[in-house]
Protein backbone atom coordinates (compact mmCIF):
# COMPACT_ATOMS: atom_id res chain seq x y z
CA UNK A 1 0.00 0.00 0.00
CA UNK A 2 1.14 3.76 -0.81
CA UNK A 3 2.30 6.20 1.74
CA UNK A 4 -0.27 9.03 2.36
CA UNK A 5 2.02 12.05 2.39
CA UNK A 6 0.74 15.52 2.62
CA UNK A 7 -0.10 17.39 -0.77
CA UNK A 8 0.33 21.23 -0.76
CA UNK A 9 -2.24 23.40 -1.55
CA UNK A 10 -0.05 24.77 -4.96
CA UNK A 11 0.26 20.92 -5.84
CA UNK A 12 -3.63 19.56 -5.13
CA UNK A 13 -4.50 22.94 -7.56
CA UNK A 14 -2.17 21.34 -10.72
CA UNK A 15 -3.38 17.40 -10.14
CA UNK A 16 -7.32 19.06 -10.06
CA UNK A 17 -5.84 20.73 -13.31
CA UNK A 18 -4.77 17.92 -14.93
CA UNK A 19 -7.58 15.83 -14.05
CA UNK A 20 -10.05 18.32 -15.56
CA UNK A 21 -7.69 18.27 -18.70
CA UNK A 22 -7.73 14.69 -18.59
CA UNK A 23 -11.66 14.44 -18.09
CA UNK A 24 -12.17 16.91 -20.61
CA UNK A 25 -10.60 15.08 -23.35
CA UNK A 26 -12.01 11.76 -22.79
CA UNK A 27 -15.75 13.25 -22.59
CA UNK A 28 -15.56 16.94 -24.87
CA UNK A 29 -14.27 19.79 -24.24
CA UNK A 30 -17.70 22.08 -25.14
CA UNK A 31 -21.03 21.64 -22.90
CA UNK A 32 -24.19 21.13 -25.36
CA UNK A 33 -25.69 24.07 -24.92
CA UNK A 34 -24.65 27.71 -23.47
CA UNK A 35 -27.13 26.77 -21.21
CA UNK A 36 -25.16 23.76 -19.61
CA UNK A 37 -22.47 25.76 -19.40
CA UNK A 38 -24.52 27.99 -17.12
CA UNK A 39 -26.09 24.93 -15.19
CA UNK A 40 -22.62 23.73 -14.32
CA UNK A 41 -21.19 27.14 -13.25
CA UNK A 42 -24.12 26.99 -10.70
CA UNK A 43 -23.41 24.09 -9.84
CA UNK A 44 -19.46 24.86 -9.08
CA UNK A 45 -20.71 28.04 -7.52
CA UNK A 46 -19.06 30.37 -10.10
CA UNK A 47 -20.12 32.99 -12.64
CA UNK A 48 -20.71 31.62 -16.18
CA UNK A 49 -18.14 34.15 -17.47
CA UNK A 50 -15.57 33.14 -14.65
CA UNK A 51 -16.17 29.24 -16.00
CA UNK A 52 -16.14 30.57 -19.76
CA UNK A 53 -12.69 31.90 -19.15
CA UNK A 54 -11.20 29.15 -16.98
CA UNK A 55 -11.81 26.93 -20.24
CA UNK A 56 -10.54 29.07 -22.39
CA UNK A 57 -7.63 30.06 -20.61
CA UNK A 58 -6.73 26.72 -18.57
CA UNK A 59 -8.84 23.50 -20.44
CA UNK A 60 -8.82 23.84 -24.23
CA UNK A 61 -5.04 25.04 -24.97
CA UNK A 62 -3.99 22.13 -23.27
CA UNK A 63 -6.60 19.72 -24.68
CA UNK A 64 -6.00 20.82 -27.73
CA UNK A 65 -1.95 20.68 -27.22
CA UNK A 66 -2.65 16.95 -26.37
CA UNK A 67 -4.76 16.22 -29.83
CA UNK A 68 -3.12 18.33 -32.08
CA UNK A 69 0.04 19.53 -31.19
CA UNK A 70 1.94 22.84 -29.71
CA UNK A 71 1.34 25.18 -32.81
CA UNK A 72 -2.46 24.43 -33.01
CA UNK A 73 -3.01 25.13 -28.93
CA UNK A 74 -1.49 28.35 -29.63
CA UNK A 75 -3.49 29.88 -31.49
CA UNK A 76 -6.01 32.79 -30.27
CA UNK A 77 -9.56 31.46 -28.88
CA UNK A 78 -12.07 33.98 -29.18
CA UNK A 79 -14.80 34.49 -26.91
CA UNK A 80 -18.41 33.48 -27.05
CA UNK A 81 -20.30 36.16 -28.95
CA UNK A 82 -22.82 37.84 -26.68
CA UNK A 83 -26.00 36.11 -28.50
CA UNK A 84 -24.60 32.81 -28.63
CA UNK A 85 -27.15 30.26 -27.95
CA UNK A 86 -30.26 32.12 -28.38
Amino acid sequence: MSKVTDVTLERAREIALRLVRYQTSKVGVVPNTYRDLGNDAKNIGVSQEELHCFLIQHIIPGVVSKAFGNAVANMEIKPFPENYGD
